[in-house]
C-alpha cells in the first residue's frame, strides 16, 4: 500500500539506506567477498521531540583532511592544443577549390577550474600528452622552459578574469608524466580557483592534451585578447586541497546521503591505512536540535498520548 505522504516514504528510505552506508568498525583484516554493515546509537531526552538533525563525518579541525580532485577520465574522444600555433587561412578560387591564402600566429591559452569550496589549495598537477616545437613532434622528453602558470581567485567557475594569487614563470613540462606544483593558496571564503596555462612568445611551440567533447569539469580555451575560443572537458589535471568546512566543525549542514558518501570517501582516502588490507573506522557525528518544550507538550509527556 502506498503512503499518502510520499515525502515521508522517501525520508524513511534514506535513513534505512544511510545505516547501510555507515562504516563503524574497529581495525581488522578484510575478508574478500564479505559485506560489512554496522550501526550507531543516538540518545534523545524522553520528554522531547527532534526539531532538526545535522549529519557529517566527525573530523577534528587539526589535522585537516586533504582531498584530491582528479578531473581526467579513462575514455577520451578529443585533443586540444595550448600554446603558440599557426592559424592557416584558406580561400576558394573561381572553380571552388580551396587554396592557401596565408597564416598568422595564434596563441591559445587554457583556463582550468577547481570545482569545490576550499580552505587551502595544496598542489596542482597537469599531464601533457604531446609537445610540438616548430616542425618537431615529441611524445616524450621535456619541453623548453617557455610556459607560465597563473593562479587566480575568481567569483565563480567559468570566469575568465580574477585576482592573481600566484605566478610560476618559465616552466618546462615532462611529456606523458604528471607535473606537480606546490601552491599553498588560501582563497577568500566563497571564491573559486582558476589556473591559466600560457606559452611565452618564442615561436611555434604548443602542448597537446587529451580531453572530451562533453562531460564533466569544463575548462576554457581563450585567445590573446581574452575571448573564449571553445570549451573542453575532463582535462588531465588534478588539485589537492583542504575542503572549506563550517566554523562549527561539522562537515555537513544537511543530512543528504550523497554528501555523506562523499565525505566518507574523502576521509578514507586521507587515512594512513588507505589502500591497505585493513578496515578503516569512520566516526559519524550526528547533531540534533530539540523542539521547545511548550506547556501542552509537558502535559502530554506526563500522561501519555491522548486517545482519539
Amino acid at each position: 500500500m502506498k503512503s499518502k505522504n510520499p515525502e515521508l516514504n522517501d525520508n524513511h528510505g534514506n535513513y534505512f539506506f544511510l545505516v547501510l552506508l555507515v562504516l563503524f568498525f574497529s581495525f581488522a583484516p578484510i575478508t574478500e567477498g564479505k559485506d560489512f554493515e554496522g550501526t550507531f546509537t543516538i540518545t534523545i531526552p524522553g520528554n522531547r521531540l527532534l526539531k532538526s538533525m545535522e549529519l557529517g563525518v566527525d573530523v577534528p579541525s587539526n589535522p585537516s583532511v586533504i582531498i584530491t580532485q582528479n578531473q581526467s577520465e579513462d575514455v577520451l574522444d578529443s585533443m586540444v592544443q595550448v600554446g603558440n600555433l599557426s592559424k592557416v587561412t584558406l580561400t576558394k578560387n573561381r572553380k571552388g577549390r580551396l587554396r592557401y591564402k596565408g597564416s598568422e600566429k595564434n596563441s591559445i591559452q587554457a583556463i582550468f577550474y577547481l570545482y569545490d569550496n576550499v580552505e587551502l589549495v595544496k598542489t596542482f598537477t597537469i599531464t601533457p600528452r604531446f609537445y610540438s616545437k616548430n616542425n618537431e613532434f615529441h611524445s616524450k622528453g621535456i619541453t623548453d622552459k617557455i610556459f607560465n602558470l597563473e593562479f587566480y581567485e575568481i567569483d565563480r567557475v567559468g570566469d575568465l578574469r580574477g585576482k592573481l594569487l600566484k605566478k610560476i614563470e618559465s616552466v618546462s613540462f615532462e611529456i606523458g608524466h604528471e607535473n606537480s606544483f606546490d601552491l599553498d593558496l588560501k582563497p577568500l571564503a566563497g571564491k573559486k580557483i582558476a589556473v591559466k596555462l600560457i606559452s611565452q612568445d618564442v615561436g611555434q611551440q604548443f602542448l597537446h592534451f587529451p580531453t572530451k567533447k562533453s562531460g564533466q569539469y569544463p575548462f576554457s580555451l581563450i585567445d590573446l585578447k581574452g575571448r573564449l575560443v571553445k570549451r573542453g572537458y575532463s582535462a588531465p589535471i588534478s588539485f589537492s586541497y583542504v575542503v572549506l568546512r563550517p566554523s562549527n566543525g561539522y562537515q555537513s549542514t544537511e543530512s543528504r546521503l550523497l554528501q555523506l558518501t562523499s565525505e566518507v570517501n574523502h576521509f578514507v582516502k586521507s587515512h594512513p591505512d588507505y589502500g591497505k588490507d585493513r578496515v578503516i573506522e569512520v566516526p559519524i557525528k550526528l547533531q540534533m536540535n530539540l523542539k521547545d518544550l511548550s506547556k501542552s507538550d509537558k502535559t502530554e509527556d506526563l500522561v501519555g498520548p491522548f486517545n482519539k
